[in-house]
């Protein structure tokens, strides 16, 4: 810890070697920082610590213009950086399940119809449910709870309180207007 000032200060002036000296040296604390960042931040993240601690020492090496004064500083601008890699981490997963879930509405709509979606119309569906959801949410979960989850329609009907023939109305209202969301 001693050299870490003197490690900066040569980081500062442009010695690229002194900056992963000084990242070793710091490293063990950097660790425990992500391991805290990971444990309080509440979503869902596939990051280990020794992940994001990897991941932020890649950020600090891409950005030449960065001047770290003291050990303090370090610390600060890396917890931004895992704070900025976490938030990055937990979007791609979302994008990654809303894919997912939209991908399965498609296969289930098809399987009615053969002239629905196809599996590349992913946006095409997302606008779709998205007027769906406007015009009748609980036809939108009916949709997510049979395809993404695998419900029955009388596991979707206890979960919604209602009764299941509502559900298999409701559900084949979905498909019919996925069916007709494609051609308007």
């Amino acid at each position: 810890m001693e050299d870490l000032p003197r490690l900066l200060k040569a980081a500062r002036a442009g010695d690229r070697r002194a900056l992963d000296r000084a990242f070793v040296i710091a490293y063990d604390q950097l660790h425990f920082l992500a391991r805290n960042r990971l444990r309080r931040e509440h979503v869902d993240v596939v990051l280990d610590p020794t992940a994001l601690v990897h991941e932020c020492y890649l950020r600090l090496k891409k950005n030449r213009s960065l001047k770290l004064y003291d050990y303090s500083h370090l610390l600060g601008y890396t917890a931004q950086v895992m704070r900025s890699i976490i938030i990055d981490s937990a979007r791609k997963r979302l994008v990654q399940r809303r894919l997912i879930v939209l991908d399965s509405i498609a296969a289930e709509v098809d399987s009615v119809r053969t002239d629905t979606f196809s599996a590349g119309d992913s946006s095409e569906i997302e606008v779709a449910l998205e007027h769906l959801t406007r015009l009748d949410k609980r036809l939108t979960q009916v949709l997510e709870l049979k395809c993404l989850r695998g419900l029955t329609f009388e596991q979707i009907a206890k979960h919604l309180h209602v009764g299941e023939r509502t559900v298999r109305r409701d559900w084949k209202k979905a498909q019919n207007y996925l069916s007709t969301s494609r051609g308007a």
